[in-house]
């Protein structure tokens, strides 16, 4: 798991907490860029290549929850693949599934070196590019979205799932996994470190939390 501080105390995590105050003053950012949402951006290699172990517990429970044991012959997009475990781990529990990875080109490299590592590379699909402009193909069973909503505005989500939604066959399913407060922006209160998976009802979503200690 120490492989994780080469992403999360990366140059541009550091250059951005350098500025906090002034980002406090701001209201806002001030970083040039603004985000990460720029093609090909060296962060999401970093990111792909060293947040993969994090996935685990997350990443098994989507393959529960999809019953990807059951053997059943389907189509999962992945949408911002990233390290591709999410899909991966779907395949390696269903020898049956056809898996499509969708991301930048950089980061799909590290996706397909995963799956080969894992033995379900002849199964896993690339495809390069935006998830708001690439190919995405057709007629899935299940569509991952993981960790990519609060990247955006509502509209924006919203024109992504529509995408999603278009290329979904009919009784497809799009699950994701995000982070989510309730309309306040402050609760629920952290939970208290356990190594335990939990469902949490809130106003409007179900939030899984998935701690581990």
């Amino acid at each position: 798991m120490g492989i994780l501080a080469d992403f999360l105390v990366s140059e541009g995590h550091k250059k951005n907490f350098d500025a906090l105050t002034e980002t406090v003053r701001k209201g806002r950012t001030t970083v040039a860029q603004g985000d990460n949402t720029k093609p090909n951006d060296e962060l999401w290699v970093t990111f792909a290549r060293t947040m993969a172990p994090l996935t685990t517990v997350s990443a098994g429970f989507i393959a529960e929850l999809v019953g990807a044991k059951q053997g059943k012959a389907c189509k999962v997009l992945d949408i911002a693949a990233g390290h591709g475990m999410f899909g991966i781990t779907i395949a390696k529990q269903n020898p049956n599934a056809q898996i499509t990875a969708v991301d930048w080109a950089p980061v799909l490299a590290v996706a397909e070196e995963n799956a080969a590592a894992a033995g379900v590379a002849d199964r896993v699909t690339l495809r390069a590019g935006s998830a708001f402009e690439a190919d995405l193909g057709e007629d899935y069973d299940i569509a991952l979205l993981t960790n990519i909503f609060h990247h955006f505005d509502t509209a924006t989500c919203e024109k992504l799932m529509r995408r999603v939604h278009a290329v979904l066959r009919p009784g497809g399913k799009a699950i994701t996994l995000e982070f989510m407060p309730n309309e306040d922006r402050l609760t629920p209160p952290r939970p208290q470190p356990s190594a335990s998976s939990c469902w949490r009802e809130t106003d409007s979503w179900r939030r899984l939390h998935l701690l581990a200690i």
